[in-house]
């Protein structure tokens, strides 16, 4: 009879000669078995060497039969695999439509006796055990896996990230907030519900895309706040949908309530420049305090009612403050973007960002994202609205993890905000909180859900006030008493009565009298052709081991020629010539689109492979001084997410020149909602400058339908007031 240590390997029946194989293998070296069944292994063995206190003639109590070793083993690889199926983490008390039944642990469940259930067995590590009893066992696992939060992150290659995210979930009793911040979640949930009332009270049928039911989110964002400089963050970069802006505006980042009843009012904020936008699109920004005297500075970014098409901005935006605020330093600048449950899988920009989220030229070291789940899109249900089990399913694609909970526990959903947090900040990548919750009206303050959704809204009537629920739970632990709530809720009404009744009418205030003044000062583009030749001749001095291509070495000989003997350039060599003077001149340079290091049509070559080892090589590196830099990448194959990307960089970096090429100038349409919503528009609605260029080549040449034209057209209707310039060169030296 074959044996593991003092275990029957019959238990396996026609499987004992491969668990046999495999111990044996796992013996000569762990690396050579998979992770389960090392964790397997390294579960058995931890039993049968003693531990401390224990003889090497001594048995442990935990000696079991194979067979139910394997049951414990598979059940505890279950519930991390599965057990968010079952988590209670709709608020609703409903079933998820898309969610398939999971019955893997009950089956194995009621596989076990009576007397097994009563037995200590070895856990293989769970919650950093050795060994319990299996019904605690159980209990313990419906507890982490199946409670108010549900994580899904055995998609994950990496075994050391699925490892880092096992210890911190089953770890997760030993998190507790203070009571302080515990009061301060009860005030937060408070004053974010008040505020929806009261707008509600004196804006009657003012649209303002309430965030009732998803108050949670305010707590959140806050406590994000709090611990991100313990982490290293210097600043939060946010970017949101409408939903429940107005809300994050006055209770996270502490716009003052004035100015919002003031926009209600329909009054003229005046800025800058332009005419302003909704007041559920504007951004701000402020710094927050920490309890320990700690800043973070966070900035909430503008956006349109384009839902989703905000995200590269923000990351572009991000991307900027790193590269030019923090010298590169991907951990100093957190990308924040929260998402609708509808629009976060159904608007394809989502992937398109994530797709860029790790390379070279647009990765912002991971983004945290929050799903507000409300489980429904305007009057569409989830079986409606995706053919996925989950609205975040999209992030798995690319490595993500992702945790999902109820928001009628918020302690569990800072508990995720902070998790998250530290799991970007180690691994540097993308994490996401998916928080679930209801709307507590229709899409809009003047909507009756009740048409589409009568069982759903029937429910949420029922439901009590999130700060009620959680005033319950705090007033039982003895954490806060019935006076302190209610004392709360007068605080803010007082806040609210009295910034209404003392608001001030703000005048109109003429246009700024720097608006169109800036864009038609004139600059001296002169270079002189001494300078000219030293940045042609760059690209014939190659490093001493650098083989450049023969073909191509002929060609930029040939370039240096024209430009001494005065023949003209061509447009690629013009290009390379402007680049390097302003790269003389301080300004950097950026260049991003489809294959722009080489160039479409083989033609630009900023950028040098070597003809044996391929490094590149960029001769125009040598022109960049200190804080000046030369950054061309190759882009993944994405119009509006790049191009979005670029935009929200050329709001930052002012003293680098942003440039976006299009393959063909024809394909920028796919990118047309950066172009209507953001890149005509910014200065006007939001304020924002950018000096972004688009590159379009575009021309007649024969190759038919999608390559003969950028549609210039509609670039004019779109310029107006100084907003763009739409520039046609006819020749190399314009």
């Amino acid at each position: 009879m074959q044996r593991l240590g003092d275990f029957e390997l019959d238990d396996f029946g026609l499987n004992q000669g491969l668990v046999s194989e495999l111990y044996e293998l796992y013996q000569t070296d762990k690396a050579l078995v998979g992770e389960e069944w090392k964790r397997f292994f390294d579960g058995v063995q931890s039993l049968l060497r003693p531990s401390s206190g224990e003889t090497a003639g001594e048995k442990p109590e935990a000696q079991l039969d194979f067979e139910l070793c394997y049951k414990v083993f598979s059940l505890i690889s279950a519930y991390r695999t599965s057990g968010h199926l079952k988590a209670k983490i709709n608020p609703l008390n409903l079933p998820i439509p898309t969610l398939p039944k999971w019955e893997e642990a009950d089956r194995l469940i009621a596989s076990l006796t009576t007397e097994e259930l009563g037995k200590e067995v070895p856990v293989f590590g769970f919650a950093g055990l050795r060994s319990m009893r299996l019904e605690a066992l159980i209990d313990k696992l419906e507890s982490i896996y199946c409670g108010s939060v549900g994580v899904e992150y055995e998609h994950i290659y990496d075994e050391s990230e699925k490892k880092w995210i096992r210890e911190q979930i089953e770890s997760r009793e030993s998190f507790s907030l203070s009571k302080v911040f515990k009061l301060q979640i009860l005030k937060l949930l408070i004053f974010a519900e008040e505020f929806e009332t009261q707008l509600h009270k004196k804006y009657l049928g003012h649209k303002r895309y309430s965030l009732e039911g998803g108050e949670t989110v305010i707590p959140m964002l806050v406590w994000l706040s709090e611990v991100a400089p313990q982490e290293g963050v210097k600043e939060i970069v946010i970017g949101m949908p409408h939903r429940g802006r107005l809300n994050v505006l006055s209770n996270v980042l502490l716009k003052p309530l004035e100015e919002i009843l003031r926009e209600f009012d329909d009054q003229v904020i005046s800025s800058a420049m332009g005419w302003g936008d909704m007041k559920y699109h504007m951004g701000y920004e402020c710094d927050h305090v920490t309890s320990d005297g700690e800043k973070v500075h966070l900035v909430l970014g503008p956006n349109p009612s384009h839902l989703e098409f905000v995200n590269p901005v923000i990351e572009g935006i991000a991307r900027a403050k790193q590269d030019l605020v923090f010298q590169r330093e991907r951990k100093k600048v957190l990308p924040l973007l929260l998402h609708g449950d509808a629009a976060v899988i159904g608007q394809g920009i989502v992937s398109e960002t994530l797709n860029f989220s790790r390379t070279a030229g647009h990765t912002t070291g991971g983004t945290v994202h929050i799903v507000v789940n409300n489980q429904i899109g305007f009057t569409t249900n989830p079986d409606e609205g995706r053919s996925a089990p989950y609205a975040t399913d999209v992030f798995k694609a690319f490595q993500a993890p992702v945790f999902h909970v109820n928001a009628e526990d918020p302690e569990a959903a800072c508990w995720c905000v902070e998790t998250a947090l530290k799991y970007r900040q180690f691994f540097g990548k993308d994490v996401v909180v998916d928080l679930y919750c209801y709307r507590k009206r229709g899409h809009n303050e003047v909507d009756d859900p009740s048409y589409t959704q009568p069982a759903m809204y029937r429910q949420i009537k029922k439901k009590e006030k999130l700060s009620e629920i959680y005033s319950k739970q705090l007033i039982k632990a003895g954490a806060v008493s019935k006076e302190d709530s209610a004392q709360l809720t007068k605080d803010y009404h007082k806040i609210f009565d009295e910034t209404y009744s003392g608001r001030s009418e703000q005048p109109v205030v003429d246009i700024c009298p720097l608006h169109g003044k800036i864009a038609s000062k004139t600059f001296d583009t002169f270079v002189p052709l001494p300078r000219l030749k030293e940045i042609a001749k760059s690209f014939l001095e190659f490093p001493d081991d650098f083989t450049v291509h023969p073909k191509l070495k002929k060609v930029l000989h040939s370039r240096l020629e024209s430009l001494e003997k005065e023949r003209g350039v061509d447009w690629a060599f013009a290009e390379a010539l402007a680049f390097g003077s302003l790269l003389q001149d301080g300004i950097g340079i950026r260049l991003s689109g489809q294959d722009v290091i080489r160039g479409t049509f083989s033609h630009r070559h900023l950028g040098l492979r070597d003809y044996q080892s391929e490094r590149l090589f960029f001769p125009l590196q040598k022109f960049c001084g200190e804080g000046v830099s030369l950054d061309i990448y190759n882009s993944t194959l994405s119009e509006a997410g790049i191009l979005g990307f670029e935009f929200g960089y050329s709001t930052m970096a002012t003293r680098t020149l942003t440039l976006w090429e299009a393959q063909f100038g024809d394909f920028a349409n796919t990118a047309q909602v950066i172009i209507d919503q953001f890149i005509a528009p910014s200065e006007a609605k939001w304020s924002l400058l950018s000096g972004l260029v688009l590159l379009l080549p575009h021309g007649y040449e024969g190759q038919g339908p999608e390559h003969s034209s950028a549609r210039i057209e509609r670039y004019l209707q779109l310029a107006a007031e100084g907003n763009i310039r739409v520039c046609i060169p006819s020749s190399s030296s314009q």
